[in-house]
């Protein structure tokens, strides 16, 4: 991975990369895994302790994980179509009460949503 940066708290995971805390209760991660169904867990391993340390979807933690692997296995499988040396992006942001916002980038073509909504 790239890069992983979390900004508020201390962390009791050892992520690889740097950690700077700016302020409590604010986490950024900025992530990128190999285009490799395997690579999944390792990555998801090491952000679910960090989500959970910052305490912001107390409660939710199961879906929020079970949701992560999905997209991330989505962006394997479907965005970049198990392809060659591609990575996946993880953008994860935080903040206090219940609030979390993570983006999972792939190099896929996209698809039309509205032919899933009909």
């Amino acid at each position: 991975m790239a890069e992983v940066r979390i900004i508020g708290g201390t962390s009791s995971a050892q992520p690889q990369s740097p950690v700077k805390p700016i302020h409590p209760s604010i986490l950024k991660i900025d992530s990128w895994m190999p285009n490799e169904i395997q690579a999944i867990s390792p990555l998801v391993d090491r952000l679910m302790p960090l989500i959970e340390e910052a305490q912001c979807v107390l409660g939710e933690e199961h879906g929020v994980e079970i949701a992560l692997r999905e997209a991330l296995a989505n962006a394997v499988v479907h965005g970049n179509q198990k392809g060659g040396k591609i990575k996946v992006q993880v953008r994860c942001r935080c903040g206090p009460g219940n609030e979390v916002s993570i983006v999972v980038t792939d190099h896929g073509k996209g698809f039309a949503s509205e032919t899933f909504l009909a």
